[in-house]
């Protein structure tokens, strides 16, 4: 056991449970048996930290990783991950093939142009490069058309630098359109047929993405590729239990007063205090992702109703979007217009204190990377992690005694 004892510049950050992560890994592996899993780590491992928890997976048995650009594969490399990664997002340019392969990464192919490209660069460095490619069959944005398949198999075949190791596609609506999915199965399944009447056997397919998973076990085949059920996040659609939030925004309040009736609060002074009222500044703002969501489009009139009584529930502190944080055991509520990097909150009642500790809720997409991941192992932190910086507790604690 050791002090929780962050850097004194530290007001706030997350807690990242390793704990619940490998648990979560857990009971994908026991949804999925012996097929391989490719954990999804773009967008910083969905804000919970892009090394550390790919390293988390990458000694659990991971079997693949997969991110969307060459600057987030080249990250992993750096800091010492070692495991196939895969590239979702297409390479447009010789320089961009040369780098997947200075870092040993596996590019997606869409297109026979790419396919080009790629064997040219493999050629020149007199390497062989394993690529995976991509069909579209209805997410409607990359992946190679199945009426192109015959031109890039006569391409193909001609590329002798170049190793099929995968083929893959998206699910669009895996949470929601049973029918749909299915629709997309066939055409993904034709696109292989394809391949195999020109004696092309590709060992790795996979399909499915989290909901997927769960939703459609006949669809898992050689790999599947999972993020938000390892996150411990249930997408839309879909139902399982088991699965723990490894995440949690924590901040310690740095300002208190007590402000007087009819007193405003915070740009535009859109809050007015109704009676004698403790007020505490919290260091979390829209800047920190606090707030901040997607604009999604109504799919419905109804679907719209439903957003528009959200917002309007919101407004007067009502309902699931009501802004809050947690001190112990008890909700107090978020005033004023939100700030850059600070949060008013109204602490009236309580017995709270400068620098305690509350807890609120971010969206981890959102939460950006200069914010600290603090990483927690049995409860205890062991490692903090931030722009340019990381601080591995336990060999600070051999090193303090």
């Amino acid at each position: 056991m050791y002090k929780y004892d962050l850097p004194k510049e530290i007001n706030a950050w997350i807690e990242v449970n390793k704990d619940a992560l490998l648990n979560n890994l857990t009971k994908v592996k026991a949804m999925v048996g012996n097929t391989k899993i490719l954990a999804v780590v773009k967008a910083n491992a969905y804000g919970l930290g892009q090394n550390e928890v790919t390293r988390i997976f990458q000694e659990a048995g991971v079997d693949y990783f997969g991110v969307t650009n060459l600057l987030e594969a080249i990250n992993l490399r750096e800091s010492g991950i070692t495991s196939p990664i895969v590239l979702f997002m297409p390479l447009v340019a010789e320089e961009q093939f040369l780098l997947a392969l200075d870092y040993k990464l596996i590019p997606s192919i869409s297109n026979t142009a790419q396919l080009q490209m790629l064997q040219q660069v493999a050629i020149a460095r007199q390497e062989k490069v394993k690529i995976h490619i991509e069909l579209e069959t209805g997410m409607g944005r990359t992946g190679l058309w199945l009426t192109d398949i015959p031109l890039f198999i006569e391409e193909l075949i001609n590329c002798s630098n170049v190793e099929v190791e995968g083929i893959y596609t998206h699910l669009a609506r895996a949470g929601s359109d049973r029918d749909f999915s299915e629709k997309q199965f066939l055409t993904f399944k034709k696109g292989i047929e394809l391949f195999q009447t020109k004696e092309i056997e590709i060992p790795i397919r996979h399909i499915v993405n989290s909901a997927g998973v769960i939703n459609y076990p006949h669809m898992h085949l050689d790999m599947v590729r999972t993020g938000t059920l390892l996150y411990g996040q249930v997408p839309i659609g879909v139902k399982t239990d088991g699965l723990i939030d490894p995440w949690l925004t924590k901040a310690k309040i740095v300002n208190l007063r007590n402000l007087p009736e009819n007193y405003p609060i915070g740009y535009g002074s859109e809050y007015i205090t109704k009676n004698k009222s403790l007020i505490g500044a919290v260091p979390v703002g829209f800047a920190d992702g606090f707030n901040v969501s997607p604009k999604i489009k109504p799919k419905s009139f109804m679907d719209m109703i439903k957003i528009i009584t959200k917002e309007f529930l919101a407004y007067y502190g009502k309902g699931p979007q009501t802004l809050e944080v947690k001190h112990d055991t008890k909700f107090y509520p978020v005033v004023g217009r939100i700030g850059t990097q600070l949060t008013m909150v109204d602490f009236t009642g309580s017995e709270v204190k400068e620098n305690d500790i509350v807890s609120l809720t971010l969206r981890r997409i959102n939460t950006p990377q200069h914010l600290p991941r603090v990483y927690l192992q049995d409860g205890q932190p062991y490692k903090i992690t931030y722009p340019e910086k990381e601080i591995d507790l336990l060999k600070k604690e051999k090193h303090d005694t």
